[in-house]
């Protein structure tokens, strides 16, 4: 497998390097994929079943960009707490509140 580039037109992702980003490891077991979601954070995902979409980014970005300080983030019916990530990356230092929904 080719390691994925870390620059894009003189551009880098922002934040720290997890293990495995550049290598391409691990890889994701049949059914699932390995997705992008905000710098390198990355989500295996089932093919078929919940993922994450724009959805997801969109809200994490429009909140975080109306408050880019915060401190405390509540992700109230988190479901595969793909906002919470990227709210994560967007929110250096910030400690989340986590609400699963019950339905």
């Amino acid at each position: 497998m080719t390691a994925p580039k870390t620059h894009f037109k003189g551009w880098a992702k922002p934040g720290p390097i997890p293990p495995g980003a550049l290598t391409g490891e691990p890889a994701a077991e049949p059914g699932e994929t390995l997705d992008a979601i905000s710098g390198h954070f990355r989500i295996f995902q089932l093919k078929d079943g919940h993922r994450f979409s724009t959805d997801d980014v969109l809200t994490a970005w429009y909140g975080t960009g109306w408050c880019p300080t915060a401190r405390t983030v509540l992700d109230l019916g988190s479901g595969i707490g793909t906002v919470g990530m990227i709210a994560a990356w967007r929110l250096p230092g910030w400690r989340a509140n986590r609400r699963r929904g019950t339905g």
